[in-house]
């Protein structure tokens, strides 16, 4: 499980990466797959972030178990900006554009 978790999550950030930046059939279909692909790669990655913060915490790693504590914490913030960036683009503006 602890070899598939890292590519898991890479590919499901690839997915909304690619629903981000592209549009059409395409976009909902990257959606979509991004949606099913995050309901188990959330839980996968939280699962191995505490193992390994439970085993650097008995191992007496303080400051390992510190770091990976605050990955939740990290990844939430990232997303809230990338969130306030790419949310704030006005759809329409582009077919707007290119009225005459």
């Amino acid at each position: 499980m602890k070899k598939l978790a890292v590519p898991f999550v890479l590919i499901t950030a690839f997915a909304w990466v690619g629903a981000i930046i592209s549009s059409g059939i395409l976009e909902s279909l990257l959606i979509i797959v991004a949606i099913i692909i995050s309901i188990f790669a959330l839980p996968t990655a939280w699962t191995i972030i505490t193992i390994y913060r439970n085993k650097w915490k008995v191992e007496g790693r303080k400051g390992l178990v510190h770091l990976v504590k605050a990955i939740p914490s990290l990844v939430l913030l990232l997303l809230a900006i990338l969130l306030l960036f790419v949310g704030g683009r006005d759809p329409d503006s582009a077919i707007n554009s290119y009225h005459i």
